[in-house]
C-alpha cells in the first residue's frame, strides 16, 4: 500500500511539471512589447527624436535590436536610441526588429513628421563700415514671432524687418534670427555678412566755411578723400543753381543771385568704376545795406529782432529842432531793411539818445539811454516805452535828478520777463548801476536796484552788459580810480536778491582796458570783449579775455591791424563755439575809421578779419543774428570825417560778406 502511494505521488509531481513548463512554454511563443517611447512624432528642422522600447523578455535571452530608417541618422544601439532626421521637410519611417536566441521576433514601425518653417533671412550680405541696411525674414507659418541677434553690428529693430547697422571694423558678422511658433516650438535660421571697407574714403566729407552764404558770393568747397586701393580718384562737381570753379579736391563756388535753397555734389569715382557721392545744402540769403538820416549826423546804438524785421535805436541831430544836441532815435525796418516807421524822441529834454533796446511779451519794445534833466541840463538815465508796429510812444522814465549824472548802456529781459538794465549813477563818483524792472498793467515797475562801488576810496564805475545765471546775475564793465586815466575790466556776480556774490577786476600795467559785453562759451565760461589801449596815443586793440566759470583768465588776446586804432564795441556767440566780433579800427591821426568784423574760434585763433567802409567812415556798435543765418551789423557811416554821420545797417552772411546791385 505504501509502495503504491509513493508511486501516486511520483506520478502527479511528473504531471505538474509537465503543466507547468508547457504553461510557461505557452507564454514565450511571442515577445511582449510593454512600451515604445517616442519624445515627438513632429519635428523642426535640425531637431532630433529619443526612442525607447521596453519589452517583456520571459525566458528569451540575449535580445537584439535593429534600429532601420529610410533617411536620417540613429545613434546610440539596443533599448533606446536618439533619431536625426533628415534636414528636409517630409514624413520619414523608422522600423524597429526585435529578435531573441530562439528565433522569436518583434517588429516595430513608426512615423516622424519633419516641419520646415521655411524661414530664411533676405538682404544685401555685404556691406560697407558703418552703413546700413534692410534684412527681411520669411517662413512658410504665419504667426510666428521673431527674435534678432548679432555678434558684431546693431539690429534695429524686432519683427520680420530689421535694420542692420554694421560696426566699424571690417570682417564677417553673423546674423541669427530665431522663429517661435504658438505652440513654443523655435527655429533658427543664420545669415553671414561680409563688412567692407569702403574703396573710396573721406572722413569729413564735404566741408566749406558756411552753409550759410550770401547771393553773389564765392567761398571755397573741398573734401578730403583717399583710395583704399592706392588708386587715383577722379572728382566731379555740380551745383544745382550756383555755379562751380576748376575741379579736384578743392573748387570754388559762386553762389547764385538769387535767395534760396542750393545743393552742392561731387561724384567721386576711382580706378575700378566705384562711385562715392557727397552733397551739400546751401541756403542762399539776401544782404543789403542801408542808410537813414538826414544832413548832419545820425547814427545806430543797437537793435532787437522784430515779427516782421528789425527795430533798430540810436539817434539824431539831422531832425532836431536845436541840432547841436541829439535826439533819441528809432527806426522800424522789415526783413530787406526797407523803412516802415520812424520814431525822434518828442520829449521836452533838450538832448536824448536810446542804447539799448528789448521786446515784450506784448509786442511793445522798451528803448534806454540817457535824457537831459529838464531843471539842470544834467543827464538822467531814460526809458521810454513804444508800440513795436507803428513806432508809437506810449510812456516814458526818467531816472536821476539835480546836478546828478545818470546813464543806461543796455537792457537785457530775464528768464522772469523783467527788464535788467545797466549803466551808472553818479552819487560822489559814479557807480555802476542794474535797475530791474517789471511790467505790470502797461507801466514798468521798480523791483529793485544794486550800485556797485569797487573801490572804498571812490572809483567810476560802469555796467555795460548782462548775462543771466542760474542763481543770479553777471555784470561786465569797467572801473578807474578817482584820478586815473587807466581803466580794469570789471565782471561782477550778484544773486536774484543783489547780493554779492564775488567782484573780480582785470588790469594791465599802464593800459587802459574797457569791457563791453560778456559772451557765453560752450565750456562753461565766458569771453569778456572790449579793447586795451594807451590813453595818452589813443592807439587801442580789440581785445579779449576768456574766464572759467569762476573768472579765473585762461588766456587773453589783442586784434587789429597794424598801427591802427581798433576796438571792439559787441559781439555774439556762434553755432561753432567760437565768436563774431565787431567794432572799428583806423588811423586815429586822420580819424579815418573803418567797421571791423571778424571771427574767432573758442581759443581766439583768428579764422578770418573784415572791415567796411560804407560810404568811407564807419564803425559799428552793435551785431545782431538775422532770421535767415546772416547778420546786422549796426552804427554809422560818413562821407569824411568832418562830413555828416548817417545811421547805418549792413546784413551781411557769417562770413561777414554781402552782395549789393
Amino acid at each position: 500500500m505504501l509502495r503504491g502511494n509513493k508511486l501516486y505521488v511520483l506520478i502527479v509531481n511528473f504531471l505538474l511539471i509537465i503543466f507547468l513548463v508547457s504553461c510557461r512554454s505557452g507564454v514565450d511563443l511571442n515577445l511582449v512589447l510593454n512600451s515604445f517611447n517616442i519624445s515627438s512624432n513632429e519635428v523642426l528642422i535640425g531637431e532630433s527624436v529619443i526612442l525607447e522600447v521596453d519589452i517583456d523578455e520571459g525566458i528569451s535571452e540575449d535580445l537584439n535590436y535593429i534600429w532601420m530608417v529610410e533617411a536620417g541618422e540613429i545613434k546610440g544601439e539596443d533599448s533606446k536610441v536618439i533619431y536625426y532626421p533628415p534636414k528636409e521637410e517630409g514624413v520619414y519611417q523608422l522600423t524597429l526588429l526585435i529578435s531573441d536566441n530562439r528565433g522569436q521576433e518583434l517588429i516595430i514601425k513608426e512615423e516622424v513628421v519633419v516641419i520646415d518653417f521655411g524661414m530664411k533671412i533676405i538682404g544685401e550680405d555685404s556691406v560697407y563700415l558703418g552703413e546700413s541696411l534692410e534684412l527681411e525674414v520669411v517662413s512658410n507659418i504665419k504667426g510666428l514671432n521673431f527674435s534678432w541677434e548679432v555678434k558684431k553690428g546693431e539690429i534695429l529693430g524686432q519683427g520680420d524687418k530689421v535694420i542692420y547697422n554694421a560696426p566699424d571694423k571690417e570682417g564677417v558678422d553673423k546674423i541669427k534670427v530665431a522663429g517661435r511658433d504658438e505652440l513654443g516650438r523655435e527655429m533658427v535660421s543664420e545669415a553671414e555678412i561680409e563688412v567692407e571697407a569702403y574703396p573710396i574714403i573721406s572722413d569729413k566729407g564735404l566741408t566749406a566755411q558756411s552753409t550759410i552764404i550770401a547771393k553773389g558770393q564765392r567761398q571755397k568747397v573741398n573734401i578730403e578723400a583717399f583710395s583704399t586701393r592706392d588708386g587715383e580718384l577722379d572728382y566731379k562737381w555740380k551745383a544745382k543753381r550756383g555755379e562751380i570753379i576748376g575741379q579736384g579736391q578743392e573748387i570754388i563756388y559762386l553762389s547764385p543771385k538769387e535767395v534760396g535753397e542750393d545743393i552742392i555734389k561731387v561724384s567721386i569715382v576711382d580706378e575700378s568704376g566705384f562711385e562715392l557721392v557727397y552733397d551739400m545744402i546751401i541756403t542762399v540769403i539776401d544782404t543789403w545795406e542801408r542808410s537813414f538820416g538826414g544832413v548832419i549826423n545820425d547814427g545806430f546804438e543797437s537793435g532787437a529782432v522784430t515779427e516782421d524785421g528789425y527795430l533798430i535805436v540810436g539817434y539824431t541831430t539831422s531832425f532836431n529842432e536845436n541840432s547841436s544836441y541829439p535826439k533819441g532815435y528809432a527806426v522800424g525796418v522789415n526783413e530787406s531793411g526797407d523803412k516802415v516807421w520812424s520814431l525822434i524822441d518828442s520829449s521836452r529834454a533838450d538832448f536824448s539818445y536810446f542804447r539799448g533796446v528789448s521786446k515784450e511779451e506784448d509786442g511793445e519794445y522798451i528803448l534806454v539811454g540817457a535824457r537831459s534833466n529838464l531843471r539842470d541840463g544834467s543827464k538822467d538815465g531814460y526809458i521810454l516805452r513804444i508800440d513795436g508796429i507803428k513806432g508809437e510812444e506810449l510812456a516814458r522814465y526818467s531816472y536821476g535828478g539835480l546836478n546828478k549824472e545818470e546813464e543806461f548802456y543796455n537792457v537785457v529781459k530775464n528768464s522772469k520777463g523783467d527788464n535788467l538794465v545797466v549803466g551808472y549813477t553818479y552819487e560822489g563818483g559814479r557807480l555802476a548801476y542794474l535797475l530791474e524792472k517789471s511790467k505790470d498793467k502797461g507801466r514798468l515797475l521798480d523791483i529793485r536796484e544794486y550800485k556797485y562801488n569797487h573801490y572804498d576810496g571812490g572809483s567810476n564805475n560802469y555796467f555795460t552788459h548782462l548775462l543771466e545765471k542760474e542763481e543770479g546775475y553777471l555784470l561786465a564793465g569797467y572801473t578807474s580810480d578817482f584820478g586815473s586815466q587807466f581803466g580794469k575790466g570789471l565782471l561782477v556776480e550778484i544773486d536774484k536778491k543783489g547780493n554779492l556774490i564775488e567782484s573780480l577786476s582785470y588790469d594791465r600795467d599802464n593800459l587802459d582796458l574797457r569791457i563791453e559785453r560778456v559772451l557765453p562759451s560752450t565750456e562753461g565760461g565766458y569771453l569778456l570783449v572790449g579793447a586795451l589801449g594807451s590813453p595818452d596815443t589813443f592807439n587801442y586793440q580789440g581785445y579779449v579775455i576768456k574766464v572759467d566759470q569762476q573768472g579765473r583768465e585762461l588766456f587773453s588776446k589783442s586784434y587789429g591791424f597794424e598801427d591802427n586804432d581798433s576796438g571792439f564795441r559787441s559781439g555774439v556767440s556762434t553755432v561753432d563755439g567760437g565768436y563774431l566780433l565787431l567794432g572799428y579800427t583806423g588811423d586815429n591821426r586822420y580819424k579815418e575809421y573803418s567797421g571791423y568784423l571778424l571771427k574767432i574760434d573758442s581759443n581766439g585763433k583768428l579764422e578770418w578779419e573784415r572791415n567796411y567802409n560804407g560810404r568811407g567812415i564807419s564803425e559799428f556798435m552793435d551785431i545782431i543774428p538775422s532770421k535767415d543765418g546772416g547778420y546786422l551789423l549796426i552804427g554809422y557811416t560818413a562821407i569824411s570825417s568832418n562830413g555828416s554821420r548817417d545811421a547805418y545797417l549792413l546784413k551781411v552772411d557769417p562770413l561777414g560778406k554781402y552782395f549789393v546791385n
